[in-house]
């Protein structure tokens, strides 16, 4: 993360470039991928899941953290999720559970990998009814 030095608001980014200049400055450049990062929590579909469902401790274990990164005319085209390397699942479906609210999404593809990321789409997924 970063945040302007007397702001308060962190920001996503990623590190693009590192140099020096001739005096041994070194410089780095870092693109901001969000402005407005968003804690959530992430977990594979066995079968369909009701909006009535709820969270239990036993169940706690099965979700993953994630960031979701809202798009935004300055940085994303379209809402991502950063996860941890390797927990992209093509084409799985996911409940993503942001502050109390309960989407069911479709990851669609790694947009971007990192050493310690993985920038990934995702889509509504379609719901039974």
């Amino acid at each position: 993360g970063l945040r302007a030095e007397a702001g308060t608001q962190w920001n996503v980014g990623v590190v693009r470039r590192v140099g020096r200049d001739a005096r041994m400055k070194v410089y780095i450049g870092i693109e901001t991928l969000a402005h407005v990062p968003v804690s959530a929590r992430l977990r594979a579909l066995n079968g369909p899941a009701s909006v009535w469902d709820k969270i239990s401790d036993a169940e706690a274990s099965e979700y993953v953290y994630a960031i979701l990164l809202p798009a935004s005319g300055h940085c994303l085209e379209q809402d991502c999720l950063l996860l941890e390397p390797g927990a992209f699942d093509a084409h799985k479906t996911c409940e993503l559970i942001v502050g109390g609210d309960r989407r069911l999404i479709k990851l669609t593809g790694v947009l971007e990998r990192g050493d310690d990321f993985e920038r990934v789409g995702f889509a509504e997924a379609a719901t039974s009814q």
